[in-house]
């Protein structure tokens, strides 16, 4: 049994305008400026961190 078709990471990019880039695995990606890559589950806790931080300052 393998369960190869799961586990291959999704990743984002965000570009220094802040459009998101969605990389599928293998796929070449170049770029004009030095970045941050990270995969799609690391990107959401950041994202989700971030927005809960905007909340709680808000309040």
């Amino acid at each position: 049994m393998s369960s190869t078709a799961c586990n291959a990471p999704r990743v984002v990019v965000i570009s220094a305008d802040q459009t998101e880039t969605f990389v599928k695995s293998n796929q070449v990606l170049h770029v004009p400026t030095d970045g941050v890559f990270m995969p799609m589950a690391k990107y959401q806790r950041y994202r989700k961190a971030v927005a809960d931080r905007i909340e709680e300052l808000s309040k």
